[in-house]
């Protein structure tokens, strides 16, 4: 008697592994979008930053702006997850290259995590390097070994997202991510002219 043969089958554990996989991923891409709308609002990253993103054919080019939507955005999000991971003492975010590691070991200070930030998202242009914490930490005002190792994390957490951005669909994903950003950007701007036109109303009212 012939008996059918059966398709491979994938095994539990892998099925368990894509479904984690697709988890990590959609978690990864509303993380960005979460950071992108909190730099928005921060005004760091404007709607014609993003416009600009979306029109360039790629955003691994030398424009600061560009990069700080391409690259920068993603990185911020990165770091965020990477140091909520390590004041939480989770070991659920694992990097292939011991990045998270390396931010442990060197033990940043708060004023110091918020120069890194401002590394990732534009690199060393003066005009964006200002210092966004209160004490005005910049690479020049701290010591050269402790630069250098602020320096090298950045560094090596810009080559993650160089190379994440290359899997399959990325690209399509994130330009999602960037015209959600720009409506919601929009949408701000829409909503802080009609309270600005109300104040208006009410001091002529008052009159």
């Amino acid at each position: 008697m012939l008996m059918p043969r059966l398709a491979h089958s994938r095994s539990v554990n892998e099925v368990i592994q894509e479904v984690k996989m697709v988890r990590i991923w959609e978690n990864m891409m509303r993380s960005y979008e979460m950071k992108g709308k909190q730099l928005v609002d921060a005004n760091v990253i404007k709607p014609r930053d993003l416009c600009q993103w979306l029109r360039g054919k790629n955003y691994e080019n030398n424009n600061e702006v560009v990069n700080a939507v391409g690259i920068g955005l993603p990185c911020s999000s990165l770091l965020h997850t990477l140091l909520h991971s390590i004041k939480t003492g989770s070991d659920s975010l694992l990097m292939q290259d011991n990045v998270e590691e390396q931010i442990r070991a060197v033990g940043l200070e708060e004023s110091e995590e918020c120069l890194l930030e401002e590394l990732v998202i534009f690199g060393r242009n003066p005009e964006h390097m200002n210092g966004c914490s209160e004490d005005g930490v910049n690479l020049k005002s701290i010591d050269s070994l402790r630069a250098a190792q602020i320096q090298g994390i950045g560094r090596r957490m810009i080559g993650i997202v160089r190379s994440v951005s290359k899997l399959p669909t990325y690209r399509r994903r994130f330009r999602q991510i960037v015209k959600a950003l720009i409506a919601y950007a929009l949408e701000r701007e829409v909503s802080a002219q009609c309270n600005s036109m109300r104040s208006i109303n009410h001091v002529v009212d008052d009159v």
